[in-house]
């Protein structure tokens, strides 16, 4: 049995014993090695982030949290290559290092066959990004989300002077509550079209050489809301 195999194995043997600990004499006993040889294998696991706890003297031994633990998983190659790609489509978004240590502990559950098969399929799919050199938001987004706290945030001008957008905009107190007045008045005018199908508008439908829209418009002064089924022919519309 190899190392890889082994920790696989080191975990399920503890997660079938649990909540009853082992020691690491039973332990390398049971896969043939050294008992140095399964400590440096937990080791491993607890760094890793397996929620391993040991406990010393003669009766203690080692326990896994079955609680925070995956068991196998029945993914397919093509799931994890789709969780792996979304990943990878937009570094920009909060929570990227959190989502990619998430993908290394399911690609640690799979069974080799799984892995192997990941790895061919993922070895195929080329992402192509316009958004070359965009940063990713600071650690401290991740932790404002996490903990629910508010953040000032401040922006830098390609100049690289600091402004405040919302003050640049003529916002004075961006505390300040505005009334539904305040924001629309007089007379008003709204559209809209539903790309996906919701409870109000439905979706785009495709159809043979194009598609059917659903929108709404509505105009405040005479209160008049009008429902437009629109089709589109993709032939005489190039910019589609």
């Amino acid at each position: 049995m190899n190392r890889t195999d082994r920790l696989y194995a080191l975990v399920e043997e503890l997660r079938a014993a649990s909540p009853a600990w082992r020691s690491a004499t039973s332990l390398a006993e049971r896969f043939e090695v050294s008992s140095r040889t399964i400590e440096r294998d937990l080791s491993a696991l607890q760094q890793a982030g397996v929620p391993i706890y040991a406990t010393p003297g003669r009766r203690g031994g080692y326990a896994i949290d079955t609680q925070h633990t995956l068991p196998p998983l029945n993914l397919t190659a093509a799931e994890v290559a789709a969780v792996a790609t979304a990943l990878a489509v937009d570094s920009s978004m909060p929570f990227t290092h959190a989502g990619r240590s998430a993908l290394q502990k399911i690609l640690a559950v799979l069974s080799e066959v799984d892995a192997e098969g990941t790895r061919e399929l993922a070895a195929r799919i080329r992402l192509f990004d316009n958004r070359a050199g965009q940063a990713r938001p600071p650690a401290a987004v991740e932790h404002a989300i996490v903990q629910r706290r508010v953040l000032e945030i401040g922006y830098v001008d390609k100049t690289g002077e600091e402004t405040d957008r919302v003050r640049t905009a003529g916002i004075t107190d961006p505390t300040r509550k505005f009334t539904q007045d305040e924001m629309a008045g007089g007379s008003v005018m709204f559209a809209a079209t539903g790309v996906t199908t919701g409870d109000y508008l439905r979706g785009v439908r495709y159809i043979r050489g194009g598609a059917v829209s659903h929108s709404v418009v509505m105009r405040s002064r005479t209160r008049t809301v009008r429902f437009i089924e629109s089709t589109h022919r993709f032939d005489l519309k190039p910019e589609y």
